[in-house]
């Protein structure tokens, strides 16, 4: 027999699972393909993505079509769509009729085209779909110690490598594994279990500074500083001050120890990584040609970018990358989506959002990945996104389907401080626990 308060409804989320799963993929993908060597096939990791950007699209395409809730597009969504196809056409412009194919230069395009709209893809489905069910993100939060896991395990794998063996800049040290495990600290942050958040915490420090890349480590500080700095001034009050004091002071701690074990275990990687970092890594030059570049352009091609690949600079710098590659139309809804971002993050503030620690950290994540690294071009921008678009969602959404939040009090951080309005300037209200997702498989649960 069971109770009525015992038979609450819980949606299976098909949807969140196969997404979580894809990540899992990706993970385990990176672990057993490393590179290693000069002819090196990234099939498998390719792969991967390709089921992450099929899953989101798939998925995206049912909620809009099964849905009996009202899907919203706003900010960063529109420009985010607008800046995607200019990445999708744009490109199709340098068609050269004396030296190119028809046919294999649109399949190069295209297949560089979908690489760089991932991001977009994953921050669509994950706005859209916590739309639709805002428990999606705690289904999505069970799987995170799984793909940590397998994440840490391939930077362990490939920062292990002798950096001098490998083929060419693009493999040495660590890959992007830095970058995937600092992206995933948003995610860590709001897991409900303490014990096994600071567990991973520790983890993702020392996997982060042992993969050696600098602007991971920048990711990772930046990560630190604003999530506790945020925690203290919007939701510590008194005596909860001193034990996130106390965590912060170990995850430093934790931080140059392993900076010391890296150091004196991989010297010589150590040593060519920092050799020319006080001239920016040859970053300031980058920037300088491609500015320069962009400036020597004509009007036409500033407007849609350089149609001669050679110009197409990847200066470690998304927005002169989008500048020169897409011209000034595309570095416009790059920058809007970009300020879009922004003001979900205003918006969190003002309204004293429970997951704004960890939101803070993401954002500062993709602003040290667009100014030093590779965003739209690399995949470590696709774990970025996936986090904002949740929240993204959550404030897009109709306001009353925002109340579903104060049913999740097993998650203390998700807790919506009293008399603090959510969204729109509305409180959220109570919901009843035996409300039933419309068109959704149920199972009750026994007593």
């Amino acid at each position: 027999m069971t109770s009525a308060d015992d038979e609450r409804p819980i949606r299976r989320d098909r949807a969140m699972i196969a997404f979580a799963l894809c990540f899992c993929f990706w993970g385990v993908a990176e672990f057993l393909f490393p590179p290693t060597g000069e002819e090196f096939d990234r099939t498998i990791p390719k792969l991967a993505h390709v089921a992450i950007m099929a899953t989101c699209l798939f998925c995206t395409a049912l909620d809009f079509r099964h849905s009996t809730r009202k899907i919203r597009f706003r900010g960063p969504l529109i420009y985010g769509a607008i800046l995607s196809l200019i990445l999708m056409i744009f490109p199709v412009f340098t068609f050269d009729r004396m030296s190119d194919t028809l046919g294999p230069f649109l399949w190069q395009k295209f297949y560089a085209g979908c690489y760089t709209i991932e991001w977009y893809a994953v921050f669509l489905f994950c706005s859209v779909h916590v739309q639709v069910n805002p428990r999606a993100y705690q289904t999505f939060l069970k799987f995170i110690p799984l793909i940590f896991l397998f994440f840490f395990l391939a930077g362990h794998r490939l920062t292990n490598m002798n950096v001098r063996s490998l083929a060419s800049e693009e493999l040495q040290a660590g890959v992007y594994a830095g970058y995937y495990l600092v992206c995933l600290f948003p995610f860590i942050w709001d897991l409900p279990n303490r014990t096994i958040k600071f567990a991973l915490l520790l983890l993702l420090i020392y996997g982060v500074v042992y993969s050696m890349k600098r602007g991971a480590i920048l990711c990772l500080v930046s990560s630190l500083f604003l999530s506790f700095l945020t925690y203290y001034l919007f939701f510590a009050e008194g005596a909860k001050r001193i034990p996130y004091f106390f965590g912060l002071s170990v995850l430093f701690a934790v931080m140059v120890a392993a900076l010391a074990y890296s150091v004196s275990t991989k010297k010589d990687t150590f040593e060519h990584r920092m050799q020319d970092i006080q001239t920016g890594s040859g970053r300031v030059d980058l920037y300088k040609k491609s500015w320069n570049t962009f400036k020597s352009l004509p009007l036409d091609e500033k407007l849609t970018g350089t149609r001669t690949p050679s110009k197409q600079i990847r200066a470690h710098n998304d927005f002169l990358f989008v500048l020169n590659c897409y011209g000034i139309a595309g570095c416009v809804f790059y920058v809007l989506f970009d300020i879009g971002l922004l003001f979900t993050c205003l918006r969190a503030i003002v309204s004293r959002f429970p997951l704004l620690p960890s939101l803070m950290a993401a954002l500062g994540n993709i602003a040290v990945i667009e100014m030093v690294s590779y965003g739209i071009e690399g995949h470590a921008f696709v774990i970025c996104c996936a986090y904002v678009g949740f929240v993204q969602g959550y404030f897009t959404a109709e306001p009353e389907e925002l109340s579903e939040y104060n049913d999740l009090e097993q998650y203390e951080n998700f807790a919506i401080p009293e008399g603090v309005p959510f969204a729109d300037g509305i409180y959220p209200e109570p919901i009843d626990d035996a409300e039933e997702y419309p068109d959704d498989e149920t199972i009750p649960l026994d007593s």
